[in-house]
């Protein structure tokens, strides 16, 4: 693996290949010096193309002896043998071993997400140790990582979490497009404040989707199927496709893949005489041509579009019942993305060059029952009215830059950033039974946001064992806002106003290894998000210091992490361990919350803290099952409340539970003909938190327990695995809030999604 890395080629199958060789060294093609590696050993190199490798066992020869009782028959080449693999991760953008890396990092492989039956965000999130993801539904939500929440509520905040599909990164302050997790090599999530790498947005860390890439010389291609049922709903399908084109051999391929599905609804409506109110549709395309110009260098040029549309929103009047809510109207929400990247990668004399350049696009829209707050927009308002809002989003980033190769006490990567985005958002307010004469309110904004910066990242081994990294990021950003308010009440209320920030972003690491797969390291980081203006609220809204009221502007916030984290390989690599013990100081946080009126506005809550545990143990009991644990410990605090804000300290982060755990077992058992029995189990218990800083408008959420399991038939080709989530049929509270325009009014509850069971059939060629 550590050949791969220096060599810069994908490897897999290490594992057919155990004991040691002799070292390595000199000025090698990669041929050369996997041959070298591979001699007299019981095994061999199959080169799939220039880039990616897979050893194998020699035909005819006695395999390694096994770390366990052999299995009764061969077993399929669909992962019958559940070994922990070293995984490679770039979200430190440079290739690095998971386990050698000194951060909270953790990573899920395409082949466990598809074998679990995971195919979105949520799904991710019940597997790794403190992420949370809201439940306003597909395409509204929110990700946070080790309880660093800013409220469930997207506004005018940069998102906390840092989110990126390979090397782009996908939102500013929308929601999570929710992409689904269709063809993924990886998904990383890599926890802390990664300012010096990653600048504003990356306050609590990131988290990123890596997807596979073309592959040169092999055609190839999948097809899934599914469907699906779910207690007291309607049904659910899916479809999900990829193709792998050779173009010219060795030089081009182009890769495929598409996929639609439809989550049927499970939420009634009796007052619109609606059942199954919340379903939801999303398609999604993606492409990738990659072509080897030369040995040393590649191009690979993409896009991704996917189109989410919510005939409703999913929460409920538990007054009513459990699955039931009363509405005025429907509540639908789109969420269309795309993106377009260039992405060079090439080796010069002196490092690795990576280049990427992308565009992306984002619509959000929002339809709400706004009925309940007429009245605050135009006394004496009678009658149904709705809210709609639309979010347009385009987004350009380049970021170069060149990392260190081969070995040496001093491995160094320097980067430059640039990013430029426009958002325009239109909200308007109005009387449904007279929409041409009867607008209430309506808003026209425009944000410009400029960011540039320089970056770079040195680790230096002090001796054998000691090593120091230090990172650093010089940043200036700006934003240029532009508002026109109108409706009933008085004149049009225009606001424009700029922002900026500079500063720099810094990062230090003391990583001591015990052994040497086992380490401890000690690390500080900053993060940071820039400021901004609030120009929502009626004709009349005061924009001042005083409570509740909330500043036409709002400060940049800072947070400060210190860890202190040990990792370990145990027992011949049949342990696995990683811990870390954080403490984070949240200066100035910034938290979207909402006026009385219903419009949002963000501010600054004051300062906040939170200490914690997190772990993450994965344990092989033999090859064919495995256990993996993770959980949370913390308690996060507002410590400071700012005088503007309409709160009083120690009270905690909103949506953050002070204990979550999620526990896994997967079990793999070859069969005859080629055939592997799959068995995975989950479970997941999310502690109680409160959804905003204000107790008394807050009753308290979470305190529950989530389960999934499923079983496969894996072949050589086909696969068949069924699923059930929520099998206890659990009804807890999820972090999410519902209408914002009767929140105050009537207590809303967002439930789990009923017991649900699925069955896909999918093949490869």
């Amino acid at each position: 693996m550590r050949f791969a890395l220096q060599a810069g080629v994908s490897l897999g199958g290490a594992r057919a290949c155990d004991g040691r060789s002799e070292a390595v060294a000199g000025r090698l093609t990669a041929r050369e010096a996997l041959a070298r590696l591979l001699a007299g050993s019981d095994c061999r190199a199959d080169w799939v193309d220039r880039t990616v490798v897979r050893i194998v066992a020699i035909p005819g020869r006695p395999a390694p002896p096994p770390r366990a009782a052999p299995p009764p028959s061969p077993p399929s080449e669909a992962a019958s043998d559940l070994a922990i693999p070293e995984i490679i991760v770039t979200a430190t953008k440079r290739a690095s071993l998971l386990d050698s890396l000194p951060y909270a990092v953790s990573a899920l492989s395409g082949e466990d997400l598809k074998l679990s039956g995971t195919v979105d965000t949520a799904d991710v999130a019940a597997q790794l140790a403190g992420v949370t993801v809201t439940n306003l539904g597909p395409g509204r939500d929110k990700i946070f990582l080790r309880g660093l929440s800013d409220g469930a509520f997207t506004g005018r905040t940069q998102s906390t979490v840092g989110l990126y599909l390979d090397r782009v990164p996908v939102t500013y302050n929308a929601p999570d497009p929710d992409l689904r997790l269709a063809d993924i090599d990886k998904v990383e999530v890599l926890r802390g404040p990664q300012g010096s790498l990653y600048g504003g947005g990356s306050i609590a860390g990131i988290y990123r989707i890596v997807t596979r890439q073309p592959v040169l010389d092999r055609f190839a291609g999948a097809l899934e199927f599914s469907a699906a049922t779910t207690r007291g709903g309607s049904a659910s399908g899916s479809f999900e496709g990829m193709l792998n084109l050779p173009l010219a051999k060795d030089r081009a391929a182009l890769r495929l893949v598409g996929y639609s599905e439809s989550d049927g609804g499970y939420i009634d409506d009796p007052a619109l005489g609606k059942a199954d109110v919340n379903r939801t549709v999303r398609t999604g395309v993606r492409a990738a041509l990659r072509i080897e110009t030369t040995p040393d260098w590649t191009a690979t040029l993409g896009g991704t579009a996917q189109w989410i549309n919510s005939a409703d929103t999913q929460y409920v009047n538990p007054a009513l019942g459990r699955l039931n809510r009363s509405a005025a109207m429907r509540e639908p929400h789109d969420n269309d993305f795309a993106q377009a990247y260039l992405t060079v990668e090439g080796r010069l004399p002196w490092g690795d060059l990576t280049s990427s350049t992308a565009l992306v696009s984002h619509d959000i829209g929002s339809r709400y029952d706004a009925s309940a707050a007429a009245p605050l927009f135009r006394p004496g308002t009678t009658g149904a009215a709705a809210f709609d809002e639309l979010t347009a989003i385009r987004l350009m980033v380049e970021e170069v830059n060149l990392t260190s190769r081969g070995p040496g006490r001093l491995q160094w990567l320097v980067g430059a950033f640039a990013s430029a985005s426009d958002e325009t958002t239109a909200g308007d307010l109005w009387l449904t039974a007279s929409p041409a004469a009867a607008a209430l309110y309506h808003e026209r904004r425009t944000d410009r946001l400029v960011e540039t910066a320089l970056y770079g990242e040195a680790t230096y081994d002090l001796t054998a064992r000691l090593s120091f990294t230090a990172g650093l990021r010089y940043f200036q950003s700006s934003v240029r806002t532009a508002s026109l308010v109108s409706g009933f009440g008085g004149p049009d209320r225009a606001f424009s106003g700029r922002a900026g920030l500079d500063g720099w972003a810094p990062k230090a690491v003391l990583a001591y290894r015990l052994t040497t797969d086992s380490q401890v390291y000690f690390l500080v980081s900053e993060g940071y998000r820039s400021g901004g203006f609030n120009t929502g609220g009626p004709i009349g809204q005061q924009f001042s210091n005083t409570t509740p009221e909330p500043d036409r502007r709002f400060r940049p916030d800072e947070l400060w992490n210190y860890e202190l984290g040990l990792k370990a390989s145990l027992m011949d690599g049949r342990l696995k361990l990683r811990a870390a013990a954080f403490y984070a100081i949240w200066g100035d946080l910034q938290t979207d919350q909402f006026l009385p009126s219903g419009l949002s506005f963000t501010g600054n809550a004051g300062t906040g803290r939170n200490v914690g545990l997190e772990t993450e143990l994965v344990y092989q009991f033999a090859d064919w099952l495995q256990v993996r644990l993770n959980g949370l410990i913390d308690e996060p605090e507002l410590t400071q409340a700012d005088p503007g804000f309409p709160t009083r300290r120690d009270v905690g982060l909103p949506g953050v539970p002070d204990v979550s755990a999620g526990a896994a077992i997967a079990y793999r058992r070859p069969l005859a003909g080629g055939w592997t029995v799959v068995l995975d189990g989950q479970i997941e218990y999310v502690g109680g938190s409160r959804l905003t800083f204000d107790p008394s408008l807050s009753p308290r959420m979470g305190d529950y327990t989530l389960a999934k399991a499923s079983a496969a038939l894996v072949g050589p080709r086909w696969r068949i695995t069924a699923v059930v989530s929520n099998p206890s049929d659990s009804s807890g509270d999820t972090f999410a809030y519902g209408n914002p325009f009767s929140l105050r009014f009537a207590r809303q509850v967002t439930p789990l999604r009923p017991v649900t069971f699925r069955l896909s059939v999918g093949m490869t060629f």
